[in-house]
């Protein structure tokens, strides 16, 4: 890594002698303040490392960097570095771990005082709470630091991209919002007791996954490991992209389906026989089409207002050219076409056990879903394809809070809920109440999006012409 020239510049960027000499006598200031008492000193100077660790790390860390790439651009440094020889995997490593040097700086500068405190309220039993918990080993906390505090960074990181790749936001708040994100997610993994995971990891229970039955202090080492695998990728699949290399969606693919094993591996499968190991199963189905899902609304928003690159997909179907349509296809009509073929399994998969009105609701239910997630889609692409679309993302947004929440709310107070149908999937209607409302809104809302679009052949027309 030290060869790594991205992050011997970062090095010169983050260092010099006055920060090398205050982080500390900073850190070492803070500790001995807190450490003034002769009762339970381990358990204190622990606490006290750990929250800096994490201060340092999680907060301090993640902002530097989801700022990281934003800073590039605005210091017009990036368009350098795109023209230079270094590869997106040496850009990957020395900006993730270059950009947030000092920071690691001041946790390593702590990990010796972390580790003879730890040790020593272990030995000494210097816990004043409850003497009687059984605390996590030592390597384990180390692990969930280090690893904990390196994927809420890896995930800033991979979102503040999307600024400098697809312009959704590109504004300070953004790389707030990116930062709160990564923190939430990456604690959602590192933290699943809570925040005292020291007194919480030995009241985690072990988890059966798939059928195979771990303890949870491994099952969460694997998750992580699992989530900072993915985000180190992600990073590098988009500076892949900033260097104008070509790539199929092959790891996005890959990354949906073991997300989804990964979360339905939480659904028991051994528990009961008949109806209720049907239920179970139908449940994963159901899950993993949740997430196909939510990836497709994702990815549409950062994406869909990319026109260019919708008119080389009608090329390359035009003539027949396979390679360049993958490598060009929006990484929503992936997740969309999972989430078909999920909803297909999960169809496929309903238990026999439910009686036959049900099985009727739940396959109107479930068309239902799917005929919505097209509407909004069409409805997306309308308005990020207005002349004037700079808003486009957060007029997106507001469509969405409107026809799923604002207008569900309303017919509910004015008990007109037999209109609800029309806005939001209902369990409780047969398949005509339930597909002809949103097909109908369908081909309202693709009979102007088609007006839009040749608009804007007509306008690129005409254009082509003036400058000829």
């Amino acid at each position: 890594m030290i060869f790594n020239a991205e992050f011997r510049r970062n090095l010169w960027l983050e260092f010099s002698t006055f920060r090398l000499i205050g982080m500390p006598v900073v850190l070492s200031l803070i500790i001995y303040i807190g450490s003034q008492t002769k009762d339970f000193w381990a358990e204190i100077i622990t606490s006290i490392t750990l929250t800096l660790m994490a201060g340092i790390g999680a907060l301090w860390g993640t902002f530097k960097a989801a700022g990281a790439m934003s800073e590039e651009v605005k210091e017009k440094t990036w368009d350098f570095q795109r023209m230079s020889s270094l590869g997106a995997w040496d850009l990957t490593i020395g900006k993730l771990f270059g950009t947030t040097s000092y920071m690691w700086y001041g946790i390593l500068l702590l990990t010796p005082v972390f580790i003879i405190s730890y040790s020593n309220m272990v030995h000494f039993e210097q816990i004043s709470i409850a003497r009687n918990v059984n605390l996590p080993s030592l390597p384990y906390c180390l692990f969930l630091i280090f690893s904990g505090c390196l994927l809420a960074q890896s995930i800033a990181m991979l979102l503040s991209m999307q600024d400098v790749t697809y312009k959704v936001m590109r504004n300070k708040m953004g790389t707030f919002g990116y930062q709160i994100i990564a923190l939430i997610i990456a604690s959602s993994v590192v933290l699943p007791g809570g925040i005292d995971f020291i007194k919480e990891a030995a009241n985690l229970s072990d988890r059966t996954w798939h059928g195979i039955a771990m303890q949870a202090q491994t099952f969460q080492c694997l998750s992580i490991l699992f989530f900072l695998f993915w985000a180190i990728v992600g990073i590098y699949r988009t500076l892949r992209q900033e260097l104008q290399f070509k790539s199929t969606p092959v790891y996005w693919a890959a990354f949906l389906i073991t997300i989804s094993i990964y979360y339905t591996g939480v659904i028991p499968s051994n528990i009961g026989g008949g109806s209720v190991a049907d239920i179970l199963s139908a449940a994963k189905f159901g899950i993993a089409l949740m997430i196909m899902l939510a990836a497709t609304y994702g990815m549409f928003y950062i994406e869909a207002k990319n026109i260019v690159r919708y008119r080389k997909l009608l090329i390359f179907i035009r003539e027949k050219k396979v390679k360049p349509l993958l490598e060009n296809l929006p990484l929503w009509m992936v997740s969309f076409a999972f989430a078909f073929i999920c909803y297909m399994l999960l169809l496929g998969n309903m238990p026999d056990s439910i009686p036959a009105r049900y099985t009727e609701n739940s396959f109107a239910f479930l068309t239902a879903i799917m005929l919505f997630v097209t509407r909004d889609l069409i409805v997306g692409h309308y308005l990020f394809f207005a002349k004037k679309n700079k808003r486009a993302n957060m007029t997106f947004v507001l469509y969405m809070l409107l026809v799923y929440a604002i207008l569900p709310a309303v017919f509910r107070v004015t008990s007109s809920e037999a209109v609800l149908a029309m806005f939001f999937p209902r369990p409780d209607v047969n398949l005509f109440q339930a597909v002809v409302p949103v097909g109908l809104q369908i081909l309202v809302a693709l009979y102007f999006l088609r007006k839009r679009w040749k608009n804007i052949q007509i306008r690129n027309e005409s254009g082509a012409s003036d400058g000829t």
